[in-house]
């Protein structure tokens, strides 16, 4: 169980930083500070909504309460995996570290509808 904790806080650790480098990296310059706030705020939200789920008077009212604690973040797992494949390549990622402009404008096109130059 506690090498489980620690093997799940390090992947939500990297998890975090690589996706706010990805949200980073499609975002339009005009918006992307917003979006790297507003991916910051969720998350700490998601963190309060977990101590306040876990206040013991709430655990103790329900024994068997804490399965359903640990069960919940499945479900935004589930969603990220099923969306995953629909998120394109960094068009950043793929031009300047694979060499492959090409597929960098097709990622662009795809991300902001319409052609690069």
């Amino acid at each position: 169980f506690i090498l489980g904790r620690i093997i799940n806080g390090f992947a939500c650790g990297i998890a975090t930083g690589v996706t706010t480098l990805y949200i980073s990296e499609i975002s339009p310059v005009a918006v992307r500070g917003g979006v790297g706030v507003s991916h910051q705020f969720m998350i700490t939200f998601g963190i309060l909504v977990g101590f306040v789920l876990s206040i013991s008077k709430l655990l103790t009212s329900f024994p068997h309460y804490y399965q359903v604690y640990f069960a919940l973040p499945a479900l935004p797992a589930l969603y990220q995996l099923l969306l995953l494949p629909l998120c394109p390549e960094s068009p950043n990622w793929l031009y300047y570290n694979k060499e492959r402009e090409d597929q960098a404008r097709e990622a662009l096109t795809k991300l902001r509808g319409s052609r690069s130059q």
